[in-house]
């Protein structure tokens, strides 16, 4: 867990104070460092703008900015177009919900957050038992499942333990374990859910996220439904998202065919997908109106 030593001066309400700040995190020696290090300067203003007002100590004035700038100019969020629920929180009997035999009664396919990949996933071959009557409240026992809906309709499963979005299509209606988060449209007449799909899986959101998160490197970095939910969206037009989609399905076709052992030109295949990531990406930064610069922090804080 990180530490943070803060120091407060009672004073006059501004809204233009600035933060004295250093992070010594990585320091090898963090009592000399604590000393001499450069503290860094960051107008208070910044944190109004931040998600939830996180605290962030480590962004340059250029990626605030263009944090700020995004959320700004794209009102909307994910939670006002979709629904996010956690998938099902097996309690105290797991051994009772899960298993591996196909025969037994309510048996339904379901996956964990490790089968979960960018636009791909694979089942381990678990089944859970969907049956209320098998937890015994008198017990003890507790267990929480999801709503039907969540597990039926088209959705996207993304994945909770990362340190970035990692998200695929399901319409074949799996059931997911609380590893996973299941996201459904509210109203499709604006939206397509593969387009967004490509935005979650994005260099963008990526960015915004871990930009602002510092996830990266801890033994198990945790994205939260608030993480998801207040993500920016921009709808354009049904002929844009239909250029997205066409490419997203070509992405899922390819992973399809590299599940298969047997697929020739396998490294052929991972080039293909790798260039139409990048493709989506750079449609979606036209999307966000992103001029060349900007799209150079975003690769340099990625990098």
């Amino acid at each position: 867990m990180n530490m943070i030593i803060l120091t407060l001066n009672k004073g006059k309400f501004s809204k233009h104070n600035r933060i004295v700040c250093k992070n010594i995190s990585h320091s090898e020696n963090k009592k000399r460092d604590i000393r001499t290090k450069d503290f860094k300067l960051i107008p208070q203003e910044f944190y109004y703008s931040t998600l939830l007002n996180v605290f962030d100590i480590d962004s340059s004035y250029a990626v605030f900015k263009l944090r700020e700038k995004i959320y700004k100019s794209n009102p909307l969020k994910i939670e006002d177009v979709s629904e996010v629920v956690a998938g099902i929180a097996t309690g105290n009997i797991r051994e009772k919900l899960l298993t591996k035999d196909n025969s037994r009664v309510n048996a339904k396919k379901i996956l964990r957050g490790k089968d979960v990949l960018r636009y791909y996933h694979q089942w381990s071959g678990l089944y859970f038992i969907d049956d209320k009557s098998l937890i015994d409240r008198k017990a003890g026992e507790y267990a929480t499942f999801m709503r039907p809906d969540m597990i039926n309709k088209e959705k996207i499963i993304i994945r909770q333990t990362a340190d970035r979005f990692i998200c695929s299509y399901d319409n074949e209606g799996y059931y997911i374990l609380n590893t996973l988060y299941s996201l459904t449209l509210k109203n499709k007449e604006k939206l397509e859910l593969k387009y967004l799909l490509a935005l979650l899986n994005s260099k963008l959101y990526n960015f915004l996220y871990s930009s602002l998160i510092r996830e990266q490197g801890k033994l198990f970095p945790q994205l939260k439904i608030f993480h998801i939910q207040n993500s920016p969206v921009n709808i354009p037009s049904k002929s844009i998202q239909e250029e997205i989609i066409n490419i997203v399905n070509k992405i899922i076709s390819l992973n399809e065919e590299l599940k298969n052992q047997k697929t020739v030109d396998k490294e052929h295949k991972k080039k293909t997908k790798d260039s139409l990531s990048l493709l989506l990406d750079d449609m979606i930064f036209k999307i966000f109106c992103l001029t060349k610069e900007e799209i150079e922090i975003i690769n340099n804080e990625q990098n």
